[in-house]
């Protein structure tokens, strides 16, 4: 299932977490301990991605994937607005 979609424009968008969806960054690192149960949950996760990636474009559905990484200090930046803001209101009586 995709984070969002767009019918307008048929357009799935994942926002894929770089550990989880093992993206070969250096937030995709495999944890020292237990190191095959990691690497089977692992390439489970990015077979599954594989197989719903090729189901979608087979139904005529595009998709785009956005990682982590790219967009992590932009989220970092959103939630603090979004907590300060919801401080702000809570302590001003407007929540």
């Amino acid at each position: 299932k995709p984070d969002l979609y767009l019918k307008k424009y048929n357009l799935a968008i994942f926002i894929h977490g770089c550990f989880w969806h093992q993206h070969g960054c250096k937030y995709s690192g495999i944890p020292k301990s237990n190191k095959k149960f990691w690497k089977s949950k692992f390439n489970q996760n990015t077979t599954r991605d594989k197989i719903n990636l090729k189901k979608l474009n087979q139904i005529g559905v595009r998709y785009e994937i956005i990682w982590e990484c790219h967009i992590r200090n932009q989220i970092e930046k959103e939630l603090k607005r979004v907590v300060a803001r919801t401080v702000y209101l809570k302590s001003s009586g407007g929540y």
